[in-house]
């Protein structure tokens, strides 16, 4: 130790009178020191950076050149060459990209910015139809590698920072499935092979490629891969080898939503074959076997979609009954009504009436909404069904409706205009809407008609004075005929056009208050709320359209957010949620997803953010009003996330409400509505004791849980392991924590739960401050990842832990991490600091060799600049010490 402590300040020192004869006085007389390579290196790639985001590609290309050739050791130089590669890319340098592209792949293997530059590659040569190449490029990829990756994308115009944030996460671990809302994931990259390895003999070079992947990692492969793997059996030859694999994935998923994917990508398989009965048989499988999951909504939706445009009817009403029962809160619910009812009017067409009677009754079960515009939309599909079907004297009952005031709008006459001409009896509503709403008709013989002509012709001369004084003399003298109706109506429009205020203002106003309820004046409103709109008079807007709401109930409303507009001009928050409550109201009633989540913008809006029981609490009143539907599951998972899960994840554990959000944990795990959220919040209990700090009680939530009979796949995906160390640690329950990870090691057999065990342990022993074991098991985390430079964070906190024990020297999985990454640009500078400073603090001799490293291998890095401060401090303590 005296040693160490001797030779360290001995080389501190020297290199202090280094800085020349006249020493630190000298020093401290000179000028400001010139920037450092690092220094100039951020200020080069900042610029470039200015360009890139004012898309001026040119120059950010010239800037990113000079950058990566200039400062070739500095930690973004992967990143800057991923960049300078989408700057070449937007400017059609291919040739250029390409070579970008080629640097990172030669410079900088296992890094992030490595794989990125190989998925362009891929990519490339994907879209040049080059076929060999692609293969080519996966076999070097796979040989450097080990294995394929999982995952691959080909975002290349990523700032630095956003490439860091989002590459070294620590996000493998996560516990991504353990909440309501879960989405199917899109297939990845490795289903581009099913057209690159395209004949058999490349379908062989595909297999030998990502052998590892398919053989020694078959009980892990996502179901993308699991798929990809069958067809290139199949296309390579070996059918029945590829038929047994099938069905061994198949069993392998049970309840685990993941598992639709494999029936998803067997209809794109007979989509892309044409086959229209193995793509309706796969289907009905997925829906056999999956058939009430929520995240089902958008895949069934589709095979809907497809049934609709083959005419299925038989089969499509069956499935599409059980899709408007279970999916109320689905975005494509109207869609699937609108489908149904277009294909009874499609075979009445035909004169096959058949499907009209459950086609109506469909409509009275589950089309029956209080919201006008809803039901304004149920009574034309019913009036149009009613007259196929030959009824219309109830047809012309339900169109009596289209003219009453909720209902009323010039939409609602057009139609009636459209009937009367097959269907006389439409006439006696066309003319009690008239005398209802003072519509007159166009009177030849009138003076006003002969005017109406004239004024017209002076329009269409452009003669506006002359149009004007015969409008002014038709509106004195025949106001009310309909010939002056429609001369107003033309002197409005001839003036919003011109963009003329005041001669515009006043024709509109005289048709608005003239003829209050006439179709035109509908149409003159819509001007008046665009003129309104454009000149921000929120006052005369907000009038303009309750006066169009008010008069014309049944017109389509474009102006909602135009209304709102002038309730924030004014201020006026109590107004602007009365006004959302009349609009959505009668739909949130109805469980609709969408005026829910609008009318709780506005109530919620009163609540203070950081009150995350009143947030709870809103939804789970909603809940109860919508008990025993499938919008009770949507607004009880919006309060599972008030209660606790939006707090927690925005870093704010503290406001949580623990105890109210396990009730509805156990509510949603009760509900027989969607047992997929059973499978989702298996171990939400164990996850919310674990956060909360409770270890005792998420150790006893998990042992009722875990079966000894069952396996696991993935079950880091839905239990929090981190949180779960933690709070077992600062629990003092650490050989019960240890218990448990072999009873865990025995029942998960895949990577990502084998290294979330040891994360686990880590964070048991780091909470319990054993900081030794904690680095052990951190370790061991980072060794088992067939990625290392996706274990930087983990790799960090045994960095942490071995700092807190005071270790005399890190132990062997240091070096041999270093090994691993040796080329990873971004991440090798700063770990080289970091064991930099941590042997200096402990006086140990091995700071003088990691600065050394820096030095020679990284001298225009941060990392560098950085270790060279910390050694600066170091002298002058050292000095005034002296």
């Amino acid at each position: 130790m005296i040693r160490g402590t001797v030779v360290i300040l001995r080389a501190v020192l020297v290199a202090g009178s280094l800085l020349g004869p006249a020493g630190l006085a000298s020093a401290q007389k000179a000028k400001p020191p010139a920037k450092t390579p690092a220094q100039k290196a951020a200020q080069l790639y900042n610029s470039a950076m200015s360009a890139l985001r004012t898309r001026q590609y040119a120059q950010a290309e010239g800037l990113l050149a000079k950058y990566v050739k200039s400062y070739g050791t500095h930690e973004y130089v992967p990143v800057g060459y991923l960049q300078l590669a989408a700057c070449r890319w937007r400017l059609k340098d291919h040739e250029g990209h390409e070579d970008a592209l080629e640097q990172v792949i030669r410079r900088f293997p296992h890094s992030p910015a490595w794989y990125i530059a190989y998925a362009a590659m891929l990519s490339r040569a994907k879209t040049a139809k080059d076929n060999d190449g692609y293969l080519t490029r996966l076999e070097a990829m796979v040989l450097q590698a080990g294995q394929g990756p999982w995952d691959l994308h080909t975002v290349l115009g990523r700032h630095y920072g956003e490439y860091q944030r989002n590459e070294y996460r620590g996000r493998d671990f996560w516990p991504v499935d353990d909440r309501p809302g879960g989405r199917l994931s899109k297939p990845g990259w490795v289903v581009d092979l099913l057209s690159m390895a395209d004949t058999p003999e490349r379908a062989e070079r595909a297999l030998r490629a990502l052998a590892k992947n398919f053989n020694k990692l078959a009980k892990e492969l996502p179901p993308d891969w699991q798929h990809v793997h069958v067809v290139l059996l199949r296309r390579a030859g070996q059918a029945e080898l590829a038929e047994k694999a099938y069905q061994e994935y198949l069993e392998s998923w049970g309840p685990d939503p993941r598992g639709m994917q494999l029936w998803l990508l067997k209809v794109a398989e007979a989509r892309a074959a044409k086959n229209p009965e193995a793509i309706e048989a796969a289907y009905e499988a997925l829906l056999e076997h999956y058939g009430s999951y929520g995240s089902l909504a958008e895949p069934f939706y589709r095979y809907l979609t497809w049934l609709y445009r083959r005419d299925k009817y038989e089969r499509f009403t069956r499935r599409a009954r059980e899709f408007l029962k279970r999916y109320r809160t689905s975005a494509r619910w109207g869609y699937v009504v609108g489908y149904w009812v277009s294909m009874a009017q499609r075979a009445a067409s035909r004169n096959d009436m058949g499907r009209i009677p459950s086609t109506l009754k469909m409509l009275e079960e589950f089309y029956q909404s209080k919201d006008p515009r809803l039901r304004r939309q149920g009574l034309l599909w019913q009036i149009d069904l009613l007259l196929r079907q030959g009824k219309e004297d109830e047809a012309v009952k339900l169109a009596g409706q289209l003219i009453e005031p909720d209902q009323w709008c010039a939409e609602s006459l057009a139609v009636l205009s459209k009937y009367v001409g097959q269907h006389r009896a439409f006439q006696a509503v066309i003319d009690r809407a008239r005398q209802q709403w003072k519509i007159p008709l166009p009177n030849p013989t009138s003076k006003a008609f002969l005017l109406l002509h004239q004024l017209k012709r002076r329009l269409k001369a452009e003669q506006a004075r002359h149009a004007e004084e015969i409008g002014e003399e038709m509106f004195s003298k025949y106001r009310q005929d309909a010939s002056t109706i429609e001369a107003v109506k033309l002197l409005a429009e001839y003036y919003f056009k011109k963009v003329l205020p005041e001669p515009r203002d006043k024709w509109m106003a005289r048709m608005v208050q003239s003829y209050p309820r006439h179709p035109d004046t509908q149409t003159v409103l819509g001007w008046q709320i665009v003129a309104e709109n454009a000149a921000k008079r929120y006052d005369r807007l907000a009038l303009a359209i309750d006066t169009m709401e008010q008069r014309f109930g049944g017109a389509p409303r474009r102006w909602y957010y135009h209304r709102l507009s002038c309730y924030t001009a004014a201020n006026d928050s109590a107004g602007a949620l009365g006004y959302v409550k009349k609009v959505h109201g009668p739909l949130a009633a109805e469980g609709d997803a969408r005026a829910l989540i609008e009318l709780s913008r506005y109530e919620l809006s009163a609540i203070d953010g950081a009150n995350c029981k009143a947030i709870g609490d809103y939804w789970v009143a909603k809940a109860k009003a919508l008990a025993g539907t499938p919008s009770e599951l949507f607004c009880l998972a919006n309060a599972l996330y008030g209660y606790y899960l939006t707090p927690y994840y925005q870093g704010y554990r503290q406001r949580a409400q623990w105890d109210e959000a396990m009730g509805v944990i156990q509510s949603l795990r009760k509900q027989k509505l969607d047992p997929e959220l059973h499978w989702r919040l298996a171990f939400a209990d164990v996850n919310l004791l674990a956060r909360k700090g409770d270890g005792a009680a998420a150790l006893k939530a998990l042992e009722a849980t875990l079966r000894d009979d069952q396996t696991y796949r993935d079950l880091s995906r839905r239990l929090d392991f981190a949180e779960l160390g933690s709070a077992l640690g600062k629990g003092n329950l650490v050989a019960k924590g240890e218990a448990l990870a072999k009873r865990l090691r025995l029942r998960c057999f895949t990577t990502r739960d084998s290294g979330a065990i040891e994360l686990m342990l880590g964070a048991m022993f780091y909470a319990r401050k054993q900081y030794p074991a904690a680095a052990e098991h951190y370790l061991k985390v980072v060794k088992s990842w067939p990625f290392p430079a996706r274990m930087y964070p983990f790799f960090r906190r045994a960095l942490s832990a071995m700092q807190q024990a005071r270790m005399r020297r890190f132990p062997g999985g240091f070096e041999a991490y270093l090994r691993r990454i040796g080329r990873v640009q971004e991440l090798v500078p700063p770990l080289l600091y970091d064991a930099g400073r941590y042997y200096a603090a402990i006086r140990s001799s091995a700071a003088l060799a990691m600065r050394k490293r820096l030095t020679s291998s990284y001298p225009a890095s941060a990392a560098h600049d950085r270790m060279e401060e910390y050694f600066k401090k170091l002298r002058q303590q050292l000095r005034k010490n002296r």
